[in-house]
């Protein structure tokens, strides 16, 4: 995740060499599923790198099984401040952090999909 070039829009990425079965869904879920990626602070739009302004922020999304046709896709979603809020977009500077739901809002907009594929 960390070498994924951030692309908005982007709905596809690479293979992480981490096989799972669909009964390890709860922990991916909880482990994973609308977190903070603290470390990286631009996005490619329209073929331009930009530094992600203070009321952006990259968080991730994961999805069981899909159209991929791999286990699991987690997506790397922007998420935005909401207005006249100021807190930060994890509950701590922590990578994989939850993300502060209260302020900020997932636009659903994909930055990157990375697959894990079936352990089965």
């Amino acid at each position: 995740m960390y070498n994924e070039p951030m692309v908005e829009g982007k709905r596809h990425g690479g293979v992480i060499q981490c096989r799972l079965k669909r009964s390890d869904w709860p922990w991916v879920a909880e482990r994973y599923h609308r977190r903070w990626l603290p470390w990286n602070r631009c996005i490619t739009v329209d073929g331009i790198p930009r530094v992600l302004q203070p009321d952006q922020a990259l968080g991730l999304y994961v999805t069981g099984k899909s159209l991929s046709g791999y286990e699991f896709d987690v997506s790397v979603h922007l998420w935005l401040r909401r207005g006249g809020r100021e807190r930060a977009p994890g509950t701590s500077v922590l990578p994989f952090s939850p993300m502060n739901t209260e302020d900020w809002i997932d636009t659903l907009t994909p930055c990157a999909v990375l697959h894990v594929p079936s352990a089965t």
